[in-house]
């Protein structure tokens, strides 16, 4: 042995013996309930599949950034300003919408819809105090889990809920785009079956579409609303018997409107609304001009 390597033998045993000490120093502190409630909360799962998301509400924005993170090779799609894409458009239209005037603008859009008045008409009544969520099947998604229904994920672009209606918004691209085989039925179930759906609201499925049915449906062309949802609740429900106890319910749940229409109602509700205030009706009129200019850019075809 050279002389020094003892002394260094000596010292690094020291310093071995130091975080030893410092360790169990620790370990006396530790409380293990406390970093079990810690873990929990930070690994709990949200909708979104963030940490602790439920306890702060995400932006619109947020949640596009969120969904933008997931796309892999596919995130070049984005680039332009995510031009056609069916999520950017709901994302600009439905922020405006849910910051403008409520009653005035996106209660008129509620009542313009065509299909279930009914849940339209309680969704009204009661769309100042709805709360948006957008992209909800980000990340962790949303499952489909009825009795005797294959448990099966489904994406929609939007769930609004009140007190009285439980809302999923479906938005199709202004672009040439197609429902997927399956899609309307499952997206009318999950109206009914969600989780956390409340037994006293009323489900409602509200299409925003590119222009009036009927609906272009993968594999099967174009098709009325209610032929598209019948004809994917044979494959989806296992029990056949089960069908027609469904197809009653597809007039009360389903409704749809355009984008266009929608460009149209706020356009016109907006001449017709009285502000005195000149700053709050330009701040009104920049979100109304924000609708037509989106919706005028994605329907562009490149």
């Amino acid at each position: 042995m050279k002389i020094g390597e003892d002394d260094s033998d000596k010292r690094a045993e020291v310093r071995i013996k130091n975080l030893g000490n410092k360790l169990a120093e620790h370990a006396n502190n530790f409380h293990p309930s406390a970093y079990k409630t810690l873990r929990k909360a930070e690994q709990r799962p949200t909708k979104h599949g963030d940490s602790g998301g439920r306890t702060c509400k995400h932006s619109f924005i947020g949640r596009l950034l969120d969904e933008i993170s997931w796309q892999g090779a596919q995130v070049k799609g984005y680039r332009g300003g995510g031009l056609g894409l069916e999520n950017v458009l709901t994302i600009e239209v439905f922020q405006a919408l849910d910051f403008l005037p409520r009653t005035s603008f996106f209660g008129e859009v509620l009542n313009a819809a065509r299909g279930s008045q009914r849940a339209c008409a309680l969704l009204n009544a009661e769309v100042e105090s709805a709360e948006f969520s957008s992209l909800p099947g980000t990340n962790s998604n949303i499952w489909l889990e009825a009795e005797k229904v294959p448990r099966v994920n489904v994406q929609p672009d939007l769930i609004i809920t009140t007190k009285s209606v439980y809302c999923l918004v479906e938005a199709k691209r202004l672009r040439q785009s197609s429902f997927q085989r399956l899609q309307l039925a499952r997206e009318f179930l999950l109206a009914h079956k969600a989780k956390d759906r409340r037994v006293q609201q009323s489900p409602l499925l509200l299409l925003v579409l590119s222009k009036e049915p009927p609906v272009l449906v993968q594999g099967k062309g174009r098709l009325s609303l209610e032929a598209a949802i019948m004809a994917g609740l044979r494959e989806v429900i296992a029990q056949q018997d089960q069908v027609s106890e469904w197809h009653g319910k597809i007039e009360e749940t389903v409704s749809w409107i355009t984008w266009h229409e929608i460009d149209e109602i706020v356009r016109r509700n907006f001449n017709a609304l009285n502000v005195t205030n000149p700053s709050v009706r330009a701040s009104i009129e920049r979100l109304v001009q924000s609708i037509a200019d989106s919706i005028k850019r994605h329907g562009l075809e490149k």
